[in-house]
């Protein structure tokens, strides 16, 4: 096998065993692609639908519909957008913010737990998420 083939055989190996992890620590309140929408929230502020979905690489309506879910679940909410009437940006509410962070401290717990006797540090984490981002963004040269 070449060196690609593993990293991408690695790469959906974790990622399946994420989906897991989470399932067993979270229970399934959120879904891992729900997570995901909390999480890019947390992470940028509040966004449209189109532009969530421009940057997850899904469809509209898919993101459409985990919005939905997360906003009926009180964990999103839609405010009018000055740039777009008819597309809000939606935001985390306070109990969002508090369930992705419940679900951040559970994570780096159990993750401690998981790497404790692995030798790996902060430092091997980080070069690991760096070459998993150059991998990720190199994809935006070949596929446009």
């Amino acid at each position: 096998m070449n060196d690609l083939v593993i990293l991408f055989d690695e790469v959906r190996l974790m990622g399946h065993r994420l989906v897991q992890v989470v399932e067993e620590l979270h229970g399934t309140r959120v879904s891992v692609p729900g997570r995901g929408v909390l999480e890019y929230l947390l992470a940028r502020g509040p966004t449209t639908v189109p532009d969530l979905a421009r940057a997850r690489f899904v469809s509209r309506q898919h993101i459409q519909t985990l919005v939905d879910t997360l906003a009926a679940d009180g964990l999103v909410a839609a405010a009018a957008n000055p740039a777009h009437r008819r597309s809000p940006v939606f935001d985390l509410t306070a109990e969002g913010r508090s369930v992705i962070g419940e679900m951040h401290a559970r994570e780096a717990a159990a993750m401690r737990k998981g790497l404790k006797h692995t030798g790996l540090g902060a430092a091997d984490l980080a070069q690991a998420a760096s070459v998993l981002r150059t991998v990720r963004l190199a994809f935006d040269e070949v596929v446009k």
